[in-house]
């Protein structure tokens, strides 16, 4: 299948270089979701007037002992909260692997590693910025998996592949967490009559290794008006609510980015069957 007929070349960024800073994309000085204080894992207090507030003294110190005691932790641990699906049976919890979807037409399989996506048009790029996080858990949706390889691809922000651009992978950490940034992704037709759109979405191709089934996956975003039975793609899983994501807005002295949250739960291999050899789930066409 033919891509964009002008393919955007790929500007290779390496980890070192910035997400953002005070002066553009690329600096010395980078803002990392870590840096944003007003995250949900975060708690802050700012000073007290002590002639306009009446709190005993005594209860504003263990408040203010507790909010340190949190953001130390958080500062430590760099783990954003994180919401874990569970499935009720038989008056249990069980942790669910994330769902698989289809690999698509697009998927290339020799990419570059990267952290910065879709950054061959500049405008698009300042203009569009969309921030990616998440972890890689085991099956028991706590224990995140080191070093675990993610493959992503999408769409650029007018709904165009390309070969070159807007495709690579990523590591996960010590802690299974991993982040990187992009441009929102563009919807796109997948019939002649341009009637049939898909949703937003991104892809991801995590690998599992030797104890994990790997699983190929979609990434979309809860308001799109192509979720669900309005996906003209009838096998993907669009209408899954564990691969719909909320977009938030985190701003921060005249910086503004948009970010989700996707975390990934992987399934063990069947007992016996652990190997090099990788395995994944993902839905055949």
């Amino acid at each position: 299948m033919q891509l964009s007929a002008t393919a955007v070349g790929c500007t290779s960024i390496s980890n070192s270089q910035s997400v953002f800073n005070d002066t553009g994309i690329h600096g010395p000085k980078p803002y990392k979701i870590s840096d944003f204080s007003d995250l949900s894992s975060r708690i802050s207090f700012g000073s007290f007037d002590r002639n306009s507030v009446m709190v005993p003294q005594g209860l504003i110190s263990v408040l203010l002992i507790l909010a340190n005691i949190v953001l130390d932790y958080a500062q430590e641990s760099k783990i954003i909260p994180t919401e874990t699906v569970f499935v009720r049976r038989n008056n249990s919890r069980r942790c669910r692997p994330t769902p698989p979807d289809i690999l698509g037409p697009y998927y290339e399989p020799r990419t570059k590693r990267l952290t910065q996506y879709c950054t061959g048009d500049k405008d698009s790029y300042y203009n569009h910025t969309l921030t990616v996080h998440g972890h890689v858990y085991a099956d028991d949706c706590r224990t995140g998996i080191p070093n675990t390889k993610i493959e992503v691809w999408q769409a650029d922000v007018d709904g165009r592949y390309h070969w070159t651009d807007c495709r690579g992978y990523i590591m996960t950490d010590r802690n299974g967490y991993y982040e990187f940034t992009t441009v929102n992704p563009g919807r796109y037709t997948i019939d002649r009559a341009h009637r049939d759109t898909r949703p937003r979405h991104i892809h991801y191709k995590v690998h599992g290794g030797r104890e994990f089934m790997g699983v190929v996956t979609q990434m979309y975003f809860r308001g799109d008006p192509f979720l669900g039975n309005d996906d003209p793609c009838r096998i993907c899983s669009s209408e899954r609510n564990e691969l719909i994501t909320r977009p938030s807005l985190y701003c921060r002295k005249g910086v503004c980015m948009k970010t989700v949250k996707f975390d990934i739960v992987l399934e063990r291999k069947p007992r016996g069957r652990e190997s090099p050899t990788e395995m994944f789930n993902v839905i055949k066409v």
